[in-house]
């Protein structure tokens, strides 16, 4: 299983200014009944570089 933590709150984007972040991309992981794929993916996810992203898992 993973070693950290892979949940983090979005910060927010700062009100009135031009947005100076990359784009905020959600990962959609629908799974059922397969907790070895599940970590493979959630592994996957934990050592990319971009880290901009939020993770829904779907049961």
């Amino acid at each position: 299983m993973l070693e950290r933590p892979v949940v983090a709150p979005i910060p927010a984007h700062p009100s009135g200014g031009p947005e100076e972040r990359r784009p905020l991309l959600d990962v959609l992981v629908p799974t059922y009944n397969r907790p070895a794929a599940l970590a493979a993916t959630l592994a996957t996810l934990a050592c990319q570089t971009y880290r901009d992203f939020r993770l829904v898992i779907a049961d």
